[in-house]
């Protein structure tokens, strides 16, 4: 399998097998571990396994080695920005150089690398294979491979392993389970394997191994002491112990690839501090702030902060929620750390007088709004986070110094910190924090073996009871465990004969597709949906009316699609390089209608339907219902207007009983269709339950006593129901696991119409099309914008001014949204369509960001690996890029399409997907210019946590 194809995961997964220690090496402190064989073994043949986590560290460093001396040595190196590669000289010449071409930038979570070896092998290729997550790499950038008998220096009685080292001053990274198996080239099955829960890459249990001569397992376990029989001791069996230098026992932490920790981002700002010990100590220097790896948006959490040193006149420690970040560089050095909407900054100031004090400003006007507290240097600072109830607590030295009752509890709590650089010296104010996975501070401090009430973390002071380490053991587990059983992407090339595709976990219900390798009219973007049906497609990029086949013609699949032949080249154009992103819109809808009886109107007594709150009859008469094939439909007729009137469904307008996937009911009892009509009328409940069938005729709704009071049902022609919440009826289907429904309804050019969107809660995006006539819009709803204005997906323009004839100024509620007068989305008595998204934690994300105009650019927390992205500058012109996990199927993800232009596919430097979010690598104006407004659309290849890094 392509490393590209399998599901990637996990920085915590529900593993069988747990790691318990990872090891620690930081830069500064020269640490590494380093071993010399007593007898040589096989130089030939080797597999090397081990989980790594990368801390900040941009220049050369050597993983491990083996060293010789300088003429003679091989190892695996990160080379500056973030290639990997294997790279050896021999009697001072170049012998190997593989480096793959992705880059390996993420530093929230783990991954797992393994390098098989056999020099024997004929091929080139086989000589050497990388794997990362359980795929193999095939892409590199250079591929000098060693010759055919090559002896590596490894087990080579006279050569050192060295684990850790460059030059002797040591790299920034964690390392768990590092094997080597002397005389086998293995593959990565042997270590780790795919949880068949969340689809994520975890370990496995290696103790059954045989490691040859030479092998070893360093399991990191033992932190009693820093010799070769504790921390650096061999548990394969062999005894082939390695020494370690220059750690510390509080160097084998509780940061595993089963159960990850928090670090502070070196993404997360532009104006990074220095960071050192695993990216937990932050020297602050120049008041630069940075971000946790983690968000929260719930639960009770507690941390603690070692404040090493007091020295400076200004020293800060940030203790903040956000759900964005503000990079611009607007000269005080300072990348504030804000909610989106309330602008909060919270600051702990340190006075000229010698004592600290907790601030909390407001970006805008930078008032304080409260202070209080003490933190020395040398004092333990620990913090409470009850995003349940909206709290902060701040402890100096486990004594309450303040309570802030104000934090959002409908937003992201990314665990921000700042120190500062004490002005016109180069002394810093250093901290530590811990998360729960050190309990020594780096070795600063005793280790008092404090855990939370699940017996995770490793705390200075005990946790207090129901708060809990944050860790991605203790984090709530996903809503969706498996994102591609909702939303996934395939490539294709396309034939111009009949296709099908049968690539996904699902039956996709909006489907769009893309030419990528060429322009022009019938190269725009197609999109289909089953409530529309398969025949008719939209195009994002022009104000076109709806077409139909023959070209094309889409029948949905229950893991794919069908394609007809086409003349036109519309999603089939012979040759073609195609993209294909699909959406899952539920399964068939299980609904109760509560139907009534009026002659309202002045049309004598006709069925109508109430809205799902039972309020207000539906304006209509005897409308025509859509019941989706599969679907479970109950009638409820219990209202008092229905007591002579027994609601029936037959197979004319006024004709015989249909009976198959019908039952009815009397005050809860089962009744036949004899029993219920003549006894309707006595009874408190009645219902009438239909699972429409398989290839259902067209059927009716009639009375069984009076004529001319029923319609029409639709059962077969397209999917989804009738939805009876806003004013106007619309066709819904809905999966309100992943947060998508499609949404067809017919116009009335009325301010304050109401469409029922049957997600449950309020969307947070929404695209509307008019179908019928061609000149219209895609006018779109995007929540950091606001219901007074948009912006149109076909177009590159700015957010509209406010604009009531829009959504009539009103925000989408959990039933509906509303309607203006624009002919774009409410014409009368034409037919439209809406997509309709809210947001699902560790699935999907429809948030807002400021650009900094830098290759290093800003951060965009999501809580998840994106699988797809689409970004909007807002501010001004600029296209609708899109980008995702299968045209670009590694970092750099550079490649590109756009939703409102038939171009082909465009090619630059773009983001870094990362296992909790995504980084921007440009400055381009579409989505990075300095100090540009922009929103974006994100889907999840895997939640952050179970997600593997990228």
């Amino acid at each position: 399998m392509p490393f590209y194809d399998a599901i990637r995961i996990g920085s915590s997964a529900a593993a069988d097998f747990e790691i318990e220690n990872s090891l620690r090496f930081n830069g500064a402190d020269g640490a590494y571990l380093e071993r010399t064989p007593s007898s040589s073994s096989n130089k030939k043949k080797m597999t090397f396994s081990f989980w790594f986590k990368r801390a900040v560290n941009d220049s050369f460093t050597t993983v491990f080695r083996s060293f010789g001396n300088a003429e003679n040595r091989h190892g695996i190196d990160f080379v500056s920005g973030g290639q990997l590669r294997l790279w050896g000289n021999y009697n001072n010449s170049v012998a190997m150089t593989v480096q793959p071409t992705q880059v390996f930038r993420d530093f929230s979570a783990w991954y797992h690398f393994v390098l098989a070896i056999d020099t024997e092998q004929g091929t080139a290729s086989n000589r050497v294979k990388m794997y990362i997550n359980g795929n193999q790499i095939t892409d590199f950038a250079t591929a000098t491979y060693p010759a055919q008998n090559f002896e590596f220096g490894f087990n080579d009685s006279n050569v050192k392993t060295q684990i850790g080292i460059d030059g002797g001053t040591g790299c920034n990274f964690y390392m768990a389970e590092f094997h080597e198996i002397d005389g086998l080239q293995l593959t990565p099955s042997s270590f780790a394997e795919t949880n068949s829960d969340t689809g994520q890459w975890v370990p496995i249990d290696t103790s059954s191994l045989t490691f040859g001569t030479n092998g070893f397992r360093l399991k990191f376990a033992d932190n009693s002491g820093t010799t070769a029989t504790t921390l650096g001791k061999d548990s394969s069996g062999n005894g082939n112990n390695f020494t370690p230098n220059n750690f510390v026992t509080g160097d084998a932490v509780k940061d595993t690839p089963t159960n990850n920790f928090p670090t502070w981002n070196p993404l997360s700002s532009k104006a990074l501090p220095t960071l050192s010990e695993g990216n937990l100590k932050n020297l602050g220097d120049n008041n630069k702030a940075c971000n946790a790896t983690f968000g929260v948006r719930s639960g009770k959490w507690y941390w603690e902060v070692h404040t090493l040193t007091d020295v400076s006149t200004t020293a800060y420690i940030v203790a903040s929620g956000v759900t964005g970040y503000e990079m611009v560089d607007d000269g005080d050095n300072t990348p504030r750390l804000n909610y989106d909407t309330s602008k909060y900054s919270y600051y702990k100031v340190t006075s000229s007088g010698g004592y600290t004090q907790y601030k909390r400003y407001t970006e805008a006007s930078l008032t304080e709004i409260g202070s209080g507290g003490t933190f020395m240097g040398g004092t333990i600072t620990s913090f409470r986070l009850d995003m349940d109830n909206g709290s902060l607590k701040f402890y100096t030295n486990n004594t309450l110094v303040h309570t802030d009752t104000t934090i959002p509890t409908d937003g992201t709590f990314i665990f921000p910190m700042q120190n500062a650089t004490n002005s016109g010296t180069s002394r810093h104010n250093a901290s530590i924090v811990n998360f729960g996975q050190d309990g020594t501070f780096a070795g600063n401090k005793t280790a008092q073996g404090n855990t939370d009430s699940g017996g995770i973390g490793n705390f200075f002071y005990a946790v207090p009871s129901g708060f809990k380490a944050l860790c991605s053991a203790n984090l709530p587990d996903p809503t969706i465990l498996l994102p591609n059983n909702h939303f996934d992407t395939f490539l294709y090339t396309a034939t111009g004969n009949a296709m099908s595709f049968s690539p996904l976990n699902f039956q996709p219900d909006w489907i769009w597709q893309k030419r990528r390798d060429n322009v022009g009219s019938s190269h725009f973007h197609y999109l289909f949906d089953s409530v529309r049906g398969g025949r008719l497609g939209l195009q994002s990029n022009t104000t076109g009316a709806e077409f139909t086949g023959p070209d094309p013609n889409i029948t949905f699949t229950s893991n794919g699609y069908d394609m007809a032949a086409t003349t036109g080249g519309q999603g089939n154009g012979t040759g073609g390089s195609y993209v294909s992103w699909n959406w899952n819109a539920g399964d068939a809808a299980s609904k109760t209608y509560r139907v009534v009886v009026s002659s309202a109107g002045g049309s004598g007594n006709k069925y109508r339907f109430r809205n799902s709150a039972n309020s207000a009859t539906f304006a209509a008469d005897a409308v025509t219902l859509d019941l989706e094939e599969g679907g479970t439909y109950t009638f409820d007729g219990s209202d008092s207007s229905m007591s002579s009137h027994p609601f029936v469904i037959g197979t004319a307008a006024n004709g015989s009983e249909y009976s198959t996937g019908v039952t009815y009911q009397l005050d809860g009892a089962s009744v036949t269709y004899n029993q219920y009509t003549s006894g309707y009328s006595s009874a408190t409940t009645r219902k009438l339950i239909i699972t429409v069938p398989a290839s259902a005729p067209v059927l009716y709704y009639w009375c069984s006593v009076h004529s001319g009071m029923g319609g029409q049902i639709n059962t077969n022609s397209t999917l989804g129901s009738s939805n009876f919440d806003g004013s106007l009826q619309s066709t819904v289907k809905a999966n309100t696991t992943s947060g998508f429904s499609i949404v067809g309804y017919t116009g009335n050019q009325t301010s304050g119409a109401t469409v029922g969107h049957g997600l449950g809660v309020a969307p947070k995006f929404i695209i509307t099309k008019q179908r019928s006539t061609a000149g219209h819009h895609w006018r779109t709803y995007h929540a950091e914008i606001g219901a007074t204005k948009s912006l149109y997906l076909d177009l590159n323009n700015a957010q509209t001014g406010t604009d009531a004839g829009f959504m009539n100024n009103t925000e989408p509620t959990s039933t509906v949204f509303s309607l203006g007068d624009d002919t774009n989305l409410n014409e009368n008595g034409q037919t439209h369509i809406a997509y309709c998204f809210n947001e699902v934690e560790g699935y999907s994300k429809f948030g807002s960001y400021t650009g900094n105009g830098s290759t290093n650019g800003t951060f965009v927390f999501t809580g998840f690996r994106p699988a797809w992205v689409m970004v909007k500058r807002i501010d001004t012109t600029n296209d609708w890029p899109i980008s995702d996990n299968k045209r670009s199927l590694f970092n750099l993800v550079d490649k590109a399409l756009y939703a409102n232009l038939s171009n082909s596919e465009s090619t630059a430097n773009r983001y870094d997907f990362l296992s909790n979010g995504f980084k921007i690598r440009n400055n381009l104006n579409e989505s990075n210019a300095s100090g540009g407004s922009y929103i974006y659309l994100a889907f999840a290849e895997s939640p952050f946590k179970n997600s593997r890094a990228r």
